[in-house]
């Protein structure tokens, strides 16, 4: 008697389930991979802020030195230290110290500087007030009468913060006397991620 051959593989209404099974699968998890990017893109951008006012604080306590970290809509590099166009909703941050001894206008030195599409791209919001930069002095605290807030927002997903969204929004809190920290705006008062 002869043996029948046995078949391998996928048949044809298999391959047919498993690609509808996937598809379901990937429309039920699309909407939250959407969220989970945009929530990165803020997170980062505010993390790469967050490291910059950092350097900036520990830069002023190192050299005893007035220490400048400014936002800017400007691309910061060497050429163009002295004439960045500070700005408030600037996504691109330098630091920058005042050549010694002191002119005027004050010539600077760049010591760091970010793009803002390096951290979030182009969908972060950054808005800081009226605040357009931070200055260190050598004790590690800032020339402000009040804490500094950086808020971060996304463009277009959950532009008012509303945390039922699934974009958060991120604060830059800097206080007077030169603490830096991430917290999320709309927190409850008991929660460690609350501003």
């Amino acid at each position: 008697m002869k043996r029948q051959p046995v078949i391998r593989g996928f048949s044809l209404v298999e391959l047919m389930v498993t690609i509808t099974i996937l598809a379901i699968l990937l429309g039920v998890g699309a909407p939250s991979f959407v969220t989970y990017l945009a929530s990165a893109r803020v997170r980062d951008a505010a993390t790469s802020m967050y490291g910059g006012i950092q350097k900036a604080r520990a830069e002023a306590i190192r050299t005893n030195l007035p220490v400048e970290f400014v936002l800017t809509t400007d691309v910061p590099s060497n050429a163009n230290v002295n004439g960045l166009t500070l700005s408030a909703a600037g996504r691109n941050w330098a630091i920058r110290v005042p050549n010694t001894p002191i002119t005027v206008p004050p010539t600077y030195s760049l010591i760091d500087s970010r793009l803002g599409s390096e951290g979030g791209g182009d969908a972060v919001v950054v808005n800081a007030g009226l605040t357009n930069r931070l200055i260190f002095n050598g004790l590690g605290g800032t020339t402000a009468v009040a804490a500094t807030v950086i808020a971060f927002t996304h463009q277009t997903l959950n532009t008012t913060c509303d945390l039922t969204h699934g974009v958060r929004c991120i604060n830059v809190l800097v206080s007077v006397g030169g603490q830096t920290r991430l917290c999320e705006p709309g927190r409850a008062a008991t929660d460690s991620r609350s501003c």
